[in-house]
């Protein structure tokens, strides 16, 4: 018999004997839950690892993303894993209930997330390249910003990701040479290349949300002239719905060693005038 991913117990321990998440419970935030919650979105992890991931944990890694024709293929099954993850509704195990979130706490939590990354990998960067974008934007965005960004990601219809590298600069931000020109409507239109994306570009969701690290023209040389800008595979209009393509353009994929199941991307901004 195959050993394990993960050893509940440990985990049980670390929860309930070590750090004794139960008595979050007493918490407003969380007082709906309890244990029996707790363990039921951890079974729900661990189900869905062993069903969809675990399986194609080899085929995912021997079968790379391919871009061929313009677009990128992967094997199926990532889709369904991933589909599952969201229809589970693991995807937002931290978010708010109006955000349709389980509200779970960081801890447990992370331990949905300890079941899915044993056994899909790097398949699950997808997701958890999400999550981070819906939970910065809900942050630190307009108001605005978030009813137009967060709902689609926490529900799995958009997928997001974070363009820093840049091919001149490496991961070296001071250096970094996209740049962004203001708009007349308030708008910025970016310009330039991105390397290592994570997640860059897929057919997975509807639509693919990107993060974008650029220097708007004028601002301070160095990190403190940086600014972030949520620039959208598509545009999306004002009732939600999907606008056209913006000028964002695939340039290539890179294969990773120990990160064969998401894509890595070169992403072109830009190169019809701003995107």
């Amino acid at each position: 018999m195959a050993a394990p991913i993960l050893d509940q117990r440990d985990l049980d321990f670390l929860l309930y004997e070590v750090f004794d998440v139960e008595s979050l419970a007493t918490r407003e935030r969380y007082s709906e839950h309890n244990r029996e919650t707790f363990d039921a979105a951890i079974t729900i992890a661990k189900q869905v690892a062993e069903k969809y991931f675990l399986p194609i944990r080899s085929k995912a890694d021997t079968n790379q993303p391919m871009f061929e024709n313009g677009i990128v293929s992967m094997i199926p099954e990532i889709k369904m894993g991933l589909d599952a993850v969201v229809a589970s509704g693991l995807a937002s195990a931290r978010a708010d209930y109006d955000l349709g979130g389980m509200q779970l706490p960081e801890a447990v939590a992370s331990c949905t997330d300890a079941w899915l990354t044993a056994a899909a990998s790097t398949s699950l960067g997808y997701v958890s390249l999400t999550t981070a974008n819906a939970n910065l934007i809900d942050a630190y965005g307009s108001q605005a910003q978030k009813d137009k960004w967060v709902l689609p990601m926490r529900e799995g219809r958009f997928a997001g990701t974070m363009a820093m590298s840049e091919p001149n600069a490496g991961s070296g931000l001071a250096d970094l040479t996209s740049s962004a020109q203001l708009n007349d409507d308030g708008s910025y239109a970016i310009v330039g290349n991105k390397i290592w994306i994570s997640g860059g570009d897929h057919e997975l969701n509807d639509n693919i949300v990107h993060l974008v690290l650029a220097r708007v023209k004028g601002a301070p040389i160095g990190i403190k002239g940086i600014s972030l800008f949520i620039v959208p595979k598509f545009l999306v209009n004002d009732d939600g719905s999907l606008g056209e393509r913006n000028d964002v353009a695939l340039a290539g994929l890179f294969h990773k060693m120990g990160g064969r199941g998401q894509t890595s991307t070169a992403l072109n901004f830009g190169e019809n005038g701003g995107a």
